[in-house]
């Protein structure tokens, strides 16, 4: 059974900082291979907590260079490869997070698995039985990707830190699960973020089977977010779930 674990939610620094809600990315399993999405800090420890071993990833895929989404990088190479001992595994992310001279992942890091590849909107990677394409994303990240992760069952789309543009609903339209970062509730704009609107928007378009709403800001997290998920089901009739830390959704799903 394919799966999503969420390792944290939290959506900006004031968040992680009060530790309202933990910052540690993304764990997909898909066909029996292990990705983590945007390893942020404590994503060892929040691992752990959900029961899941670093050991296991393959793939360590990261959207940005911020530190909500690239600060462990460092760390989860290490667990993955024993620190180097057992070189294995695959790096991807934006050039920002491999490539600037402020790159996040340290040199030592680099070489410490198999593949090291940083991509940018229209190239793909085939990792075992999964196909995994960077989207073009509005973000303060320059360089900053979002991500298509693609197998025979499920078409999965996260645009990470984005803000709603007018091409993304046709960038995502083959997905039937989202997972999506709305920091902020209907009302407040920021650059290179979603609100409740834009995702309203870009549910409402897509149509997936499923979408799951992470990456809270402190705003957002004022609100009863099992009624925010349900008032957004209403209106897009599709299935919404507001997840919580250390939550694990199975992914009982076809392909559109």
């Amino acid at each position: 059974m394919d799966y999503i674990v969420f390792l944290g939610t939290a959506g900006d620094v004031e968040v992680m900082a009060r530790q309202q809600r933990a910052s540690g990315g993304i764990i997909l399993n898909l066909e029996k291979n292990q990705f983590h999405l945007d390893p942020g800090p404590s994503c060892l420890a929040a691992a752990s907590a959900a029961g899941v071993s670093a050991r296991e990833t393959i793939a360590v895929l990261v959207s940005n260079a911020t530190l909500l989404r690239s600060n462990d990088v460092n760390a989860a190479v290490s667990a993955m490869t024993l620190d180097g001992m057992d070189k294995h595994g695959v790096l991807l992310g934006s050039k920002s997070v491999i490539e600037s001279e402020e790159a996040v992942l340290r040199s030592v890091y680099k070489r410490c698995v198999e593949g090291l590849v940083a991509l940018s909107p229209g190239q793909k990677i085939g990792i075992n039985e999964v196909t995994i394409y960077p989207v073009k994303t509005r973000s303060k990240d320059l360089d900053a990707v979002g991500w298509k992760l693609v197998t025979d069952k499920v078409v999965i789309g996260y645009p990470g830190d984005s803000a709603y543009y007018e091409t993304m609903p046709a960038d995502y339209e083959d997905c039937n699960v989202l997972v999506l970062n709305v920091k902020h509730p209907e009302g407040t704009k920021e650059e290179g973020h979603m609100n409740l609107e834009d995702a309203e928007m870009l549910i409402k378009k897509v149509k997936p089977k499923l979408a799951l709403l992470t990456g809270f800001g402190s705003k957002l997290l004022k609100a009863d977010l099992r009624d925010v998920a349900r008032q957004l089901q209403r209106k897009t009739k599709v299935e919404i779930t507001a997840v919580k830390d250390g939550q694990k959704v199975e992914l009982r799903l076809k392909k559109k």
